[in-house]
């Protein structure tokens, strides 16, 4: 069973429409007005739909048009009912329809319906669009015609309107809206007709504009622009015209007021911004005045910066009051030549002067005043107090030139980044330390470019900065250090320390610690040497006591056994091999510089001469020998030591020789000091090699070959002389070492070592201390070959009571015991019986490692060094009782 809606505002079509179409079986549904009809399809889907074009509440060409937005109304049919004009054919088609049935006889009209609708039935899809499939002449087109011609006059009335046109019904529906209102709301019309006119506004505006429509009375209601309504993103007035008739509809007028309210508020926020500036501003002086200075206006700036109040000074003349003499006659002649005559604006600085006296800088605006024929008829004046800022500016000035003093004076370097990484500043340090101008480097990019010529060095240092750039605090420093390469091509270690500023721009110092980091690394290395001499004493100390227990046993038989001629060169190579651990003991020692050596004046040419002949003799042929040396150099030093230095540097050139090569000794005068060259043609030496080259044990021999103790044994022993080496080489091009001794004040030498004898006892009574009990056996015999009579203990509490009860003429007593040391308990005898007589032995000379305190040492009568000498002790001992 088809289903069918008809919409038409007149009763009798509708009951005539309805009673045709029942009869022949469709379902029929009637709508007196488009309102309703657009409410009935919400539910209701229908086959065909007939609409009369003229009717109230949503005529029949809008319906027609909403009908056709609606997705599930695509199927349906639409027929329009109109009592029309053949020439409004084509206009009836532009609205949509599918068919046109012509209002007329009813028996006609019906017989034009049904035919309609069976004719629908037989095609698939609309195809009667536009076809009028009746017309007849009479009443009813005169007065259709004549209603089309008011509706369109109408029409073209509202279409051209500016403001806003819209009907709505009791139920506040929209049922009409002109063009205007459609672009206001900014909603298609087959989507604005029909809806709720309150559900455009917010929720309070809509209930302003509820409350008005819920008025009881018939007379017309507004909402102006002074409180306009804000619909969509517009402001806009409203004027609401109730509608005499049964449907008790309303005309609401939307007048868009958007951009008069914003030019409203823009003028009322500048009226305000200018009686601020007139009437609030607390820095700025404004004063109008007419030809004659006489003072019009005075406002509150003016008197907060002169100290006179309006009331004092308004009708007076302002020349007089606030100038002094000589600048008065200066603005009044400008004032005539410029503004009077010449109608222009001055802008100059003025001295004023105050009520209290003051004199300030003022910067004066003063602009013509013009009636409204052009003529000048007074001034506006606009002042304000510069004093402060001319200060500042002096002050600015000298601090500009004290920093540019400073930057040009100052002993690093410095630069001035921009954001934007350019280099606004370099000063003179700067070029000097690495020879780039600013033209050289312009940028980051060029600077990183030039001084870091390796790409991966110069990625590392990039992303350092980067890092360190991401959030630049104010004032913050993060100082780096990389290596730069300057414009000359040399190599220089710089510390860089940028300095964030709060305009974003970098302040970067350059310290150049080239020379620091060469000095740091001559005191690392002096410290290391140090540290490995204090260790090297403890391990002397430790050998000495083992050293001292074997030379005693070897001395021991020799003494008994004189006769046994092959005990006795045995006994030789036994104390030859002690000499020899005491030698290197000896050259242990030099590292920790505590155990100084014996110095004499000598002449450093014979050592080196001597050395000469020596390696002459003993060297390969292959390597040319050369020597140039003066006659005499007198220095202070120790001849078999030097000898030694200068064998381990002569060894280590012949060495890196294999092959053959040349080797040049020279040395000379300079001023207060002497200077030997020692210098080869061999393979030399890398850098990574001439850092070690000075370390105990360090070698770059094979095993076996040598113990790495030639060079540091050198060190050492230069440095006991007060003197210095330095080592130059490269691989493949040799080595050369320099040697420093301080010249000597006197040339005349010392006399040599006098050979000691061993000298006899005459029965005293000798104690003797030590932890070592080994030794203490050696000991005790040797003391009776040497015809003393001697006991021993083993530590500084026996010693203590054992002095006490026995009463010995001396005592020799070993330095380092445990519980109670050597001189702690020399001090104890010594507060027992201050005549003691005390003899230390120990394996440390008397100096180190950790001294022996004043008191001590000059209480006691001797210090024998370990390993002992017989003839040495007696020698000693026989001075102890003289």
């Amino acid at each position: 069973m088809k289903k069918i809606l008809v919409v038409d505002n007149d009763n009798f079509i509708m009951e005539f429409m309805n009673d045709t179409l029942s009869k022949e079986g469709y379902q029929v549904v009637t709508a007196e007005n488009g309102l309703l009809a657009l409410d009935i399809l919400k539910d209701f889907v229908p086959d065909v739909i007939f609409v009369d074009l003229i009717m109230p509440h949503i005529d029949g060409k809008k319906l027609i048009k909403i009908i056709r937005g609606m997705q599930e109304l695509k199927d349906s049919y639409v027929i329009v009912l109109s009592a029309i004009t053949k020439e409004d054919e084509v206009s009836i088609a532009e609205t949509g329809a599918d068919a046109v049935v012509a209002k007329g006889p009813l028996d006609e009209m019906a017989r034009d319906i049904l035919s309609v609708i069976n004719q629908l039935g037989l095609v698939s899809s609309p195809g009667l669009s536009g076809r009028v499939i009746s017309i007849k002449e009479g009443l009813s087109r005169k007065v259709a015609e004549e209603l089309l011609s008011v509706k369109r006059h109408f029409e073209i009335i509202l279409e051209k309107m500016s403001e806003g046109i819209m009907e709505i019904n009791a139920e506040g529906r929209i049922l009409y809206a002109n063009p205007t209102a459609i672009s206001l709301i900014n909603i298609p019309e087959e989507q604005l007709l029909g809806a709720e006119f309150l559900k455009l506004l917010t929720e309070y505006e809509g209930q302003r504009v509820s409350e008005l429509l819920k008025t009881p009375d018939d007379k017309p209601k507004r909402i102006g622009s002074d409180t306009p309504v804000n619909m969509r993103g517009y402001q806009v007035t409203l004027d609401i015209l109730p509608m005499e008739g049964d449907d008790a509809t309303s005309i609401i007028i939307i007048s868009d007021v958007t951009e008069q309210k914003r030019a409203e508020n823009a003028l009322r926020q500048t009226n305000q911004f200018l009686r601020n500036i007139l009437n609030s501003s607390s820095s700025i002086s404004i004063i109008s005045t007419d030809l004659d200075q006489n003072i019009l206006f005075w406002n509150k700036g003016a008197e907060n910066i002169f100290g006179y109040k309006a009331e004092e000074l308004v009708g007076r003349q302002r020349i007089g009051i606030l100038y002094p003499g000589d600048e008065a006659e200066r603005v009044k002649k400008d004032i005539r030549s410029l503004i009077i005559k010449e109608k222009k604006q001055i802008n100059c600085e003025v001295r004023e002067i105050t009520k209290d006296g003051r004199r300030l800088m003022i910067n004066l605006n003063l602009t013509p005043r013009f009636d409204n024929k052009g003529n000048v008829v007074g001034i506006l004046g606009v002042g304000e107090d510069i004093t402060e800022k001319k200060r500042a500016e002096e002050h600015l000035h000298r601090e500009k030139e004290k920093f540019r003093i400073l930057t040009e004076d100052s002993p690093f370097g410095i630069s001035l980044i921009g954001k934007k990484g350019e280099y606004k500043y370099i000063n003179p340090k700067f070029i000097e330390t690495f020879g780039y101008t600013l033209e050289d480097v312009p940028n980051g990019q060029a600077w990183f470019n030039k001084v870091y010529p390796d790409p991966k060095y110069r990625k590392q240092i990039v992303t350092a900065w980067i890092s360190d750039f991401k959030n630049p605090g104010s004032g913050e420093t993060r100082p780096r250090t990389f290596d730069v390469i300057c414009k000359d091509g040399s190599k220089k270690v710089i510390r860089f320390c940028p300095v964030g500023i709060e305009t974003g721009e970098q302040l970067v110092f350059y310290e150049d610690i080239t020379e620091k980091r060469h000095l740091e690394a001559q005191l690392q290395h002096a410290q290391k040497m140090q540290s490995i001499g204090t260790i090297a004493s403890g391990v002397a100390h430790n050998f000495r006591n083992i050293l001292a227990g074997i030379s005693m046993d070897g001395q021991l038989i020799q003494m008994k056994y004189r006769d046994a001629t092959g005990l006795y060169e045995i006994t030789e190579r036994i104390n030859n091999s002690v000499q020899k651990g005491a030698q290197l003991v000896e050259e242990l020692m030099q590292f920790s510089r505590k155990e100084p050596r014996k110095l004499k004046i000598l002449n450093l040419s014979e050592v080196l001469q001597e050395t000469y002949q020596l390696i002459t003799k003993s060297f390969d042929r292959k390597i040319d020998i050369r020597i140039d040396i003066p006659e005499s150099i007198s220095i202070k030093g120790d001849h078999s030591a030097l000898c030694q230095v200068f064998i381990n540097l002569c060894t280590n050139a012949r060495d890196a020789m294999p092959e053959g090569g040349r080797l040049y000794i020279t040395a000379k005068k300079e001023r207060e000091r002497s200077s030997v060259i020692i210098s080869d043609t061999g393979h030399g030496m890398d850098k990574e090699i001439q850092e070690k080259c000075f370390d105990p044990f360090f070698t770059t021999k094979k095993i076996g070959q040598g113990t790495g103790l030639g060079l540091s044994t050198t060190y050492g022993i230069v440095k006991d002389h007060g003197g210095n080496i330095h080592g130059y080489s490269e691989p493949g091009k040799g080595t050369t070492f320099k040697l420093y001794f301080p010249l000597a004040l006197t040339e005349k030498q010392d006399d040599q070592d006098v050979v000691l004898k061993i000298e006899q006892g005459k029965g005293e009574k000798i104690l003797v201390v030590d932890d070592e009990t080994e030794m203490l056996k050696s000991m005790i015999e040797m003391l009776g070959i040497l015809n003393y009579n001697a006991v021993s203990v083993t530590n500084g509490n026996d010693a203590i009571t054992k002095y006490k009860s026995w009463q010995p003429d001396a005592m020799l007593l070993d330095r380092n015991m445990p519980e109670m040391d050597g001189p702690r308990c020399a001090q104890r005898i010594l507060d027992y019986d201050p005549g003691s007589k005390i003899i230390l032995i120990s394996g440390y000379d008397e100096k180190g490692p950790n001294g022996i305190d004043e008191k001590t040492r000059t209480s006691i009568k001797g210090y024998i060094t370990k390993p002992i000498d017989i003839a040495e002790l007696s020698q000693v001992l026989v001075q102890v009782f003289e």
